[in-house]
């Protein structure tokens, strides 16, 4: 990349958003840029999917699956083993204009998300998967096996189990592996890194019909007190709701506990 092209320390971070990541990245004003690091997550998606981490982790679940019903006498996954996406052009830019827009510092912010050599934003979902697990314990079960497995392979890895008030709950993973980011004929070398999200059946399916407000939350300032006391506000029926899942996947691995009890008496 030129140097005209890296990241630079503006005077004045500007109010608008566009005009700072512009500034401070030429490339950016390009025609179509968002589409390009869009078009390259695609890319990215089908090569993290038959990379060998994710390919090893493939073969490795029959025995996981096993494992898991020997100790819980239940189903670990179901389905098919899942494939990585990218995120869009829009989403790419919604988030990194949220992030940067509430930071305290938005310079310092911009230049975190964007290095010196590559002009993509470093967001952990560029290429994303999701692995839905029937029960709650399913979940830190799978979670650490592939920890496991990626550690093995020398994958630099990390795990954190998430859950929050807006009633969000998984386990992510994240990993890096080497890419090439592609523009205008050339590639550059990129470390991306990929984003396993394992989770719930349940939590899955409250995420997938929220996830238009989560978004929305996202670019705009979203106070607690604005919809914990208002029924009516979709924010509190799918946030509630979460808790409300996720106290019920808890449930339903006591029922299965207590039933699998019985069944030895």
């Amino acid at each position: 990349m030129s140097q005209s092209s890296q990241p630079k320390p503006s005077q004045v971070a500007p109010d608008n958003i566009d005009e700072l990541i512009t500034r401070n990245v030429p490339i950016a004003k390009l025609p179509g840029y968002w589409d390009t690091v869009a078009s390259n997550t695609t890319d990215w998606a089908r090569e993290v999917t038959a990379c060998p981490f994710w390919s090893r982790a493939s073969m490795a679940l029959g025995d996981w699956e096993k494992q898991y019903r020997r100790e819980f006498n239940s189903e670990l996954t179901k389905g098919s083993w899942p494939h990585f996406i990218g995120k869009s052009a829009e989403r790419i830019r919604e988030k990194t204009r949220a992030k940067i827009k509430q930071a305290e510092n938005r310079q310092e912010e911009l230049l975190r998300l964007y290095d010196s050599a590559t002009p993509v934003p470093r967001l952990e979902d560029l290429v994303r998967v999701r692995v839905n697990c029937p029960l709650l314990d399913g979940v830190p079960f799978l979670a650490q096996r592939l920890v496991s497995l990626a550690t093995e392979l020398g994958c630099e890895t990390t795990l954190e189990a998430k859950g929050n008030l807006r009633g969000y709950f998984a386990q992510h993973l994240l990993f890096k592996t080497p890419v090439y980011f592609r523009i205008n004929g050339a590639a550059q070398s990129y470390l991306l890194t990929c984003e396993v999200q394992i989770a719930t059946a349940l939590a899955t399916s409250v995420w997938e019909n929220s996830h238009s407000l989560y978004e929305i939350s996202r670019v705009s300032e979203d106070l607690p007190e604005e919809w914990q006391w208002s029924p009516s506000d979709p924010r509190f029926l799918s946030r509630q709701l979460g808790h409300m899942i996720h106290l019920a996947d808890g449930l339903f691995c006591l029922l299965r506990d207590a039933g699998n009890k019985e069944r030895k008496r």
